[in-house]
């Protein structure tokens, strides 16, 4: 009976359910449950009496409130899942949006080239065709920098080189025999009827008796017989080099009908070249001659010269403007020369903007002066006529010889064009890619030379020169030593050695047009020019097109003074001409 008091004490009525809510009196707290104690603001709470037990709060009132780390509300998890969907559509959005702008501007998966490696050239000079005006810019530059980590001279080696200059030494000797033999049977009354002849033939003092008219190696004579009833001759010389047969190509007044050359054989005839001469030294391979020329380069050197031009090329009287510009430091000296030309109203302006007064003392005076020449008028100053005349007449042949050379080129360059094309002249170093050259959208295409076409492009467009009346017979299309080089070991080391050391770039826009073409070389001196041995130069040939087939507008300058006018200033400053002498314009006919 002791023990189970303790459990009657502690035990708890039952709690009555809920009911509306009345004004009633505080209930009478049961005598096992003593009421607490109330609490003042400002004093601390007291202790819960050890008498009544704490009683637990239902589940619900504990999780009002997450502890750290606990799963989240069901309702924020909403919201997070609403989120990450509404990023998720945005992106797919913006990649939908990504995708039409890509494909209606060609760029990104949608970009496509506007030429292949197989018609990359013939496709510009399509393009070329349909330009009907343009501004153009062609710049190049030297200049002297420190030398990169992989440059090196270039050295040519030739396994027989002895052998080599024997065969030049022997071509020297046959040249200088030639020549007194075709200058003493030039003066000679008549011609001898034997090579043994030419020789008592020779009345005069100014050729020497001590030639041979047997050849330096097979010991054997000349091959000579008199033609056309005495009235001509042939002189029949084999030699053994290229230099040679260039050489006499390259001859004054030569003529492939008078001299005719069959390989290394040439017959001279009473028409042919009778002075040939041939260097005693050989010609040093081109890439040689560029060592030779860099090692004289100054240590501080910076030089650039450009040429511009705009004009509306479809019209055969059109109207221009022209720009040169040349720019150098060397150090602790620079300069720099720049003048404009234009023609408009069948008159030609020239304007002197930039120049150094020690090169042009007279011109410098009038820096930033338009001056007019009219090619209808000519000046009757004492001392001007011929000279402003003479200007006159050559400007207008010039630019009349210009425009017929200009056409003539432009088909020449075509065929070139389709026979590069044709034999795969050129190949892409790597595939081409867009970028962004002056606020404009290009693609960009790096290109590199194949040796295995070059033999086949120089013979075709050998050909093909053969239908131009200014390049037929010229030796730069047509010299068979330039075949057997292209085939020689040299011309291999040359290219292995020049693909290494040049850069080719162009540029076309995304209508085919071309913008921009960069031509780089990098030249090393050789070892022995000690001043340079830890320099390079690079040189830079650059051709910018712009204003494609944009109206060309081309304003009369103002203030412009007559040609005649600052001639006869000139005169009169460097020769002391009366100043009083007045100048005036006759109109030609």
């Amino acid at each position: 009976m002791t023990q189970e008091q303790p459990a009657q004490t502690n035990a708890q009525p039952p709690v009555p359910p809920p009911q509306t809510p009345v004004p009633v009196p505080t209930p009478t707290p049961t005598p096992a449950v003593p009421p607490p104690t109330p609490v003042p603001p400002p004093r601390a709470v007291p202790p819960v009496p050890p008498q009544v037990a704490a009683q637990p709060l239902p589940k619900a009132a504990v999780e009002v409130m997450p502890k750290a780390g606990a799963t989240p509300p069901h309702g924020f998890a909403v919201s997070k899942s609403l989120l990450f969907g509404g990023i998720a559509g945005l992106v797919v959005v913006l990649a939908v949006a990504g995708t039409v702008y890509a494909y209606v501007e060609k760029i990104g998966p949608f970009a496509q080239v506007p030429y292949t490696q197989d018609n990359l050239l013939s496709g510009l000079l399509q393009s070329f065709s349909k330009i009907q005006s343009s501004s153009y810019t062609l710049s190049g530059s030297v200049a002297v920098g420190p030398r990169d980590p992989d440059a090196k001279p270039f050295t040519l080696t030739i396994p027989n080189a002895a052998e080599v200059e024997e065969q030049y030494r022997n071509d020297v000797k046959r040249t200088e025999d030639v020549s007194t033999m075709m200058g003493i049977l030039k003066y000679a009354k008549t011609y001898p009827r034997t090579i043994g002849g030419i020789a008592s033939a020779n009345t005069s003092k100014y050729y020497a008796s001590s030639f041979a008219t047997t050849d330096p190696k097979t010991r054997q004579p000349y091959g000579y017989v008199v033609a056309e009833d005495g009235k001509n001759f042939a002189l029949t010389v084999s030699f053994e080099t290229n230099d040679a047969i260039k050489k006499i190509r390259q001859s004054y007044d030569f003529s492939s009908s008078t001299t005719q050359i069959t390989g290394n054989t040439v017959i001279f005839t009473k028409d042919s070249p009778y002075y040939i001469y041939l260097s005693h030294t050989p010609p040093k391979p081109f890439l040689v001659q560029l060592s030779d020329l860099v090692r004289m380069a100054p240590s501080e050197m910076h030089a650039k010269l450009s040429v511009g031009a705009q004009s509306d090329w479809s019209k055969k009287d059109a109207d221009w403007k022209f720009n040169a510009n040349a720019t150098a430091d060397f150090g602790d000296l620079s300069f720099k020369i720049d003048f404009d030309a234009l023609r408009t109203d069948s008159l030609y302006y020239v304007r002197l903007n930039n120049i150094p007064s020690i090169f042009g003392s007279s011109l410098a005076a009038y820096k930033g002066t338009w001056i007019s020449i009219d090619p209808a008028a000519t000046s009757t100053q004492e001392g001007l006529g011929y000279s402003y005349s003479s200007y006159v007449k050559s400007l207008s042949s010039n630019e009349s010889e210009y425009k017929k050379s200009r056409e003539e080129a432009v088909q020449f360059m075509l065929a070139a064009v389709a026979i590069a094309d044709k034999e795969h002249l050129l190949s892409f170093g790597k595939p081409p890619y867009a970028e962004v050259l002056n606020g404009q959208r290009v693609y960009r295409y790096d290109l590199s030379f194949n040796k295995e076409s070059i033999l086949a492009f120089y013979q075709q467009l050998g050909v093909e020169a053969r239908k131009y009346p200014t390049l037929s017979g010229d030796t730069l299309f047509d010299d068979p030593g330039m075949v057997e080089y292209l085939k020689s070991d040299a011309f291999s080391q040359v290219f292995d050695y020049v693909s290494k050391n040049t850069t080719l770039t162009v540029w076309v826009d995304t209508d085919g047009y071309l913008t921009r073409v960069s031509y780089g070389m990098r030249l090393v001196p050789p070892d022995t020019a000690v001043m340079l041995k830890d320099k390079q130069v690079n040189a830079s040939i650059d051709l910018l097109l712009t204003d494609i087939n944009t109206p060309v507008r081309i304003d009369t300058p103002t203030g412009a003074k007559p040609l005649q006018e600052i001639m006869g200033q000139v005169y009169t400053n460097l020769y002391e001409y009366d100043k009083s002498v007045s100048t005036s314009t006759i109109k030609g006919k």
